[in-house]
C-alpha cells in the first residue's frame, strides 16, 4: 500500500536512510551526515510530498519529490528501498505511483545519481530516463513522462477517424508489440509528431512553428532544457529525448532518424511556400517523393533495422511515393481550399480543369487514373519486398509491418474513390 507521509514519518524515514544511503557513501568515500538527511528529508516535506510504501505496518520504501524553482519539472529527491524488499518491485510500484499522480502536471521529471551507482542508473534508465549531465561524479537523469499515452490527444479529430477506419491505429498496436523499450516509444513518437505539426501548420499556416518544432527537437536530443508552451511541443521534446536515449543505447540508427525528422520539416517548408501556385507534373512529383520518403525513411530505420541503406531507400521511396500520391487525392478538396494545389500544370490543362469546381468537368476522369498510377506505384514496392523476403527474411516482420501501415493508405483512396 502506498500512502501520503507527513513530517511525524521524519524519523523511519532517517532510519531508511541509514539502510540504504550510508552503508553506499561510505563506501564510495562520501561524506553524509545525519544532520543533513533530516534537513533534506524536513525540506521535501516543507516544499514537496513524500510517500511511502508499507508492507502490512512497516514502512519499507518513501519516495520524496517537490517542484524545481523556476521550471516546470519536479524533482524526485529521493527514492529509498530497505534492503530487504529490494528487487521485489517496491521501487518500480512507488515510481509509477508518481508518473500517474503527476504527469498532467509537469513537462519533465528529474533526479540526481551518483556516477558509481550504477545500479541505480540502470534501474532509472528501464523507466525512460535518460542522463542530460554530469558534474561533481552525480548524473542528472530527465524523464519526460506518459508520452505515449498522450498523443491522440493533440490529433486532429479527422485524421483519429481515418487511422481507426483504414486499419492503422491496428497496424500500429503490432508495431508496439514488436518494438521494445525506447524503440516503441520513438515509433510512436515518430508517427504522430509529424502529424500532429501538420495539423498545427494547417490551422495556421506558420512557418514560425515548423522552425520552432526543429528547435525544440534539436534541443532534446542534445539535452539542452527549453520552455515548452503547448502540450505539442513536450511531444516533440520528447522524441528528441527518446533518440538521445538510443545513441546512448548505441542504437546506430538514432542520429539518422533525428536528421531525417529535421529534413521532413525543411521539406515542409518548401510545401509552405508553394501555396497558392502551381507545379508543374516534374516539380509536384519531385516534392511528393521527398516528403513520403522522408517518413518511410523513419519508419523503416525502427522496423528494419538491419537492412541495408540502399534497400531501405528503395522501398521508402516507392511507399513513400505512393502513400503521398494517395494522401493527396484523399484531400484533394481540403487541401485546395488551403491553396495546395496538389495536380500538376499538365493535368490541369490536359483534363481542362476548373479547381473551383472539383465535381464538375472532368475530375472524375482526373482521379481515376491517378488512382491507378498510386497503384501501379503500389505494385512495384510490393514486387521490391516480395524479392528482398525471398533472398533474405531476417527483416521479414518489420517489412510486413511497413507493408501493412502502407497499404492502409490504399484503402483509404479506394473507398473514397470505388469503381
Amino acid at each position: 500500500m502506498i500512502k501520503q507521509l507527513d513530517i511525524s514519518y521524519l524519523e523511519p524515514i532517517f532510519n531508511i536512510h541509514q539502510q540504504v544511503i550510508f552503508p553506499l557513501w561510505n563506501r564510495l568515500g562520501r561524506g553524509y551526515t545525519s544532520t543533513g538527511v533530516n534537513d533534506l528529508v524536513a525540506e521535501v516535506f516543507k516544499k514537496g510530498e513524500v510517500y511511502g510504501f508499507f508492507s502490512g505496518k512497516e514502512l519499507v520504501g518513501v519516495v520524496g519529490v517537490q517542484k524545481e524553482p523556476k521550471s516546470s519539472s519536479l524533482e524526485i529527491v529521493f527514492l529509498l528501498v530497505i534492503p530487504d524488499f529490494q528487487g521485489k518491485g517496491v521501487g518500480h510500484k512507488l515510481m509509477d505511483f508518481i508518473d500517474q499522480k503527476y504527469s498532467q502536471q509537469y513537462d519533465s521529471f528529474r533526479l540526481t545519481v551518483l556516477t558509481q551507482n550504477q545500479h541505480a542508473i540502470d534501474f532509472y534508465k528501464k523507466l525512460g530516463y535518460g542522463i542530460i549531465s554530469t558534474e561533481n561524479k552525480n548524473n542528472r537523469m530527465e524523464k519526460i513522462p506518459d508520452l505515449e499515452k498522450n498523443l491522440h490527444k493533440n490529433l486532429s479529430k479527422k485524421r483519429e477517424r481515418e487511422m481507426e477506419r483504414y486499419g492503422r491505429t491496428k497496424a500500429y498496436a503490432e508495431v508496439a508489440e514488436f518494438l521494445q523499450g525506447d524503440k516503441r516509444t520513438t515509433f510512436s513518437l515518430i508517427n504522430h509528431v509529424p502529424a500532429i505539426v501538420d495539423d498545427k501548420i494547417d490551422k495556421k499556416g506558420s512557418k514560425k512553428q515548423l522552425e520552432r518544432a526543429k528547435i525544440i527537437l534539436d534541443h532534446g536530443f542534445h539535452r539542452k532544457g527549453f520552455n515548452l508552451k503547448e502540450s505539442w511541443e513536450r511531444d516533440i521534446f520528447g522524441l528528441g529525448h527518446s533518440l538521445a536515449r538510443l545513441q546512448e543505447e548505441k542504437f546506430s540508427r538514432a542520429e539518422e532518424i533525428f536528421q531525417e525528422v529535421l529534413n521532413y520539416w525543411n521539406i515542409e517548408l518548401q510545401n509552405l511556400a508553394r501555396k497558392g501556385k502551381v507545379l508543374s507534373s516534374s516539380e509536384l512529383d519531385k516534392l511528393n517523393l521527398n516528403i513520403g520518403k522522408s517518413v518511410g525513411l523513419q519508419f523503416l530505420y525502427l522496423l528494419c533495422t538491419e537492412l541495408d541503406s540502399k534497400k531501405i531507400e528503395s522501398i521508402a521511396s516507392l511507399y513513400g511515393f505512393a502513400i503521398k500520391l494517395a494522401d493527396n487525392l484523399s484531400d484533394l478538396k481540403e487541401d485546395l481550399a488551403q491553396g495546395y494545389i496538389n495536380i500538376s500544370k499538365e493535368d490541369i490543362k490536359k483534363y481542362n480543369l476548373n479547381l473551383s469546381r472539383i465535381k464538375e468537368g472532368n475530375f472524375k476522369l482526373y482521379q481515376k487514373l491517378e488512382l491507378e498510377r498510386i497503384k501501379e506505384y503500389y505494385k512495384k514496392a510490393d514486387a521490391v519486398v516480395e524479392s528482398l523476403l525471398s533472398e533474405d527474411s531476417s527483416q521479414k516482420r518489420g517489412l510486413l509491418l511497413f507493408k501493412e501501415i502502407s497499404h492502409s493508405w490504399l484503402k483509404q483512396i479506394t473507398d473514397l474513390y470505388p469503381k
